[in-house]
């Protein structure tokens, strides 16, 4: 009887540890380039489509500046897919070299530039670099830690009016498609909170944003529940306030129902 309970802990052990083998190789699958893309891309878990819930936040912004959409980075399709069926029919999203574009001078004309750009490298300080030399309305996906970031306060300030902020009440969940969904990513999410870093000459006046989201008309007016814990102007509430805050958001988050 001890050799039988012997030889099934063994061929427990056994499969644990081919399960782990999987599991890891499908993890360390999800952090490797791929060659799917005109642009270079450092990890797979780059590709992943902003959800339409992020698209409806933004629609007063796109509705406001009217005319063409461009998003420089493509994924799988779903940008030209969501935007269209929310009625922006006039949409570019192609398998391009985003930043042959740009040196060469051959980005698609377009009057609003709508991304989610990859967040690992230097895309998101590229792109940065891009939209504040272009001057052309935009609205940046991307994470809140960068309004804690140097190239972020430095491109602000070059901005008239400043950039404004779109902040959703509840974080924004992404899916990679389904050729870079492995075990590992098949149910992952940003693990950060995004927001959209928006600009257009007007600024945010005159937009009528849902009750899904906050806007903040500058840097430093970000409520501190949406930034990072990097960010030196985030600042801890106390209890009761913290509290509030609680309470606060989810009565807000009964919008998303």
């Amino acid at each position: 009887m001890k050799r039988a309970r012997d030889d099934g802990a063994a061929a427990a052990a056994a499969k644990t540890k081919k399960k782990r083998r999987k599991k890891k190789k499908a993890a360390d699958s999800w952090t490797q380039p791929t060659a799917r893309h005109a642009f270079e891309v450092t990890q797979t878990s780059d590709h992943a489509e902003t959800p339409v819930n992020a698209y409806e936040d933004l629609a007063p912004f796109m509705r406001a500046v009217g005319g063409r959409v461009y998003d420089p980075y493509y994924c799988d399709g779903g940008v030209v897919r969501r935007l269209q069926a929310l009625g922006f029919r006039d949409v570019i999203n192609e398998n391009r070299d985003f930043y042959a574009d740009v040196s060469k001078g051959t980005v698609p004309s377009h009057a609003v530039l709508v991304t989610n750009p990859p967040y690992s490298g230097d895309h998101v300080d590229r792109l940065i670099s891009h939209v504040v030399a272009a001057k052309t309305p935009f609205a940046l996906l991307i994470p809140t830690y960068y309004l804690g970031r140097d190239v972020w306060r430095r491109a602000a300030s070059q901005l008239s009016p400043p950039p404004f902020y779109v902040c959703p009440h509840r974080r924004y969940a992404y899916l990679p498609p389904a050729w870079a969904r492995g075990a590992a990513a098949a149910r992952t999410t940003a693990p950060f909170t995004t927001a959209w870093f928006c600009w257009r000459p007007e600024g945010p006046s005159g937009l009528d944003f849902s009750g899904r989201v906050d806007v903040f008309r500058s840097v430093a007016s970000v409520a501190s529940q949406y930034r990072d814990v990097t960010d030196s102007l985030k600042k801890r509430p106390n209890p009761k306030a913290r509290k509030r805050q609680k309470a606060a958001r989810q009565a807000r988050a009964k919008a998303y129902s």
